[in-house]
């Protein structure tokens, strides 16, 4: 069997995580959210053997533990026993734009001509 390299999962998903937050700050900058990486395999074949990794790793399939649903379930829970606030619709919009606008220009285009419709 082979076996690929992996690259640098954890690094690339501390910097992914960065550039995220960077854009929720500019979008909510009264937010007060934090966004927190993770590592998640798609590859229905990946086995993963892993101890005390320092940002969560989670496979794709639900069929598979630990999986990305139930780590978000599990995050979700955490929230609603702190009182969060989930976002307003006019903070979703404000994101989702902000978000959209990271894309190269016709993806751009292309989801705003969807959001039209």
């Amino acid at each position: 069997m082979k076996q690929e390299g992996l690259g640098k999962p954890f690094e690339d998903a501390a910097i992914d995580a960065a550039n995220v937050q960077a854009i929720v700050d500019a979008a909510l900058p009264d937010s007060d959210i934090e966004v927190q990486p993770m590592v998640v395999f798609i590859h229905p074949r990946a086995i993963l053997e892993l101890e005390a990794p320092s940002i969560p790793v989670v496979y794709a399939s639900p069929k598979k533990k630990p999986s990305l649903k139930s780590a978000l379930r599990e995050v979700k829970r955490e929230r609603r026993k702190t009182g969060f606030e989930l976002l307003s619709e006019e903070e979703m919009h404000a994101l989702e734009m902000a978000l959209i606008a990271t894309l190269d220009e016709k993806a751009f285009e292309e989801a705003t001509e969807a959001e039209v419709d």
